[in-house]
């Protein structure tokens, strides 16, 4: 009978150990599911066009919401962010068609070096981000192509776009 005793309390504990465990691990599954769902609804993902020298338009499959919440047209607003050097802007002219971004050039104004190079960074990888997305969309992905400051410029002057374009 000692025996049977000594063989259950180890057993007994190490029953918790593992619903402990597992309900931690769903837990942990829950949180990051929403987490994620939380990020793909907020992102402006994928395709705006990077018109310097020549224009490339992209365009996308058409809205067909019936309540258009901004009016159609072609925006320009700057958008500020902090580096470690200082503030620098950046230029984003947007053209909205139904609600849909349609185009979207982006042009640096960084004076710092590091500034400059990653600011061309972004401009060459966000193409893909915007076009064919609805402008209410917010736009939160935290780099790219390395660039993570230039995103907060970015989104900024996407946020003053939006406010032109309200209806």
């Amino acid at each position: 009978m000692g025996n049977s005793k000594k063989i259950q309390i180890p057993l007994l504990i190490g029953g918790l150990v593992l619903i402990v465990t597992i309900g931690a691990g769903v837990t942990f599954a829950i949180v990051n599911n929403q987490n994620q769902s939380n990020v793909g609804s907020t992102q402006l993902e994928n395709n705006i066009t990077n018109t310097g020298n020549n224009s490339n338009q992209v365009t996308s499959q058409p809205n067909n919401s019936v309540n258009k919440n901004y009016k159609d047209g072609t925006y320009t607003s700057n958008g500020t962010y902090s580096t470690p050097d200082g503030d620098e802007s950046l230029s984003a002219t947007v053209t909205i068609e139904n609600d849909i971004i349609r185009s979207v050039t982006a042009v640096s104004e960084a004076k710092d070096r590091t500034s400059k190079q990653y600011s061309a960074l972004f401009i060459r990888g966000i193409s893909g981000i915007a076009v064919g997305k609805d402008i209410s969309t917010f736009f939160s992905p935290t780099n790219v192509n390395g660039s993570s400051l230039t995103v907060k410029g970015f989104d900024k002057a996407l946020e003053l776009i939006r406010i032109q374009a309200e209806i």
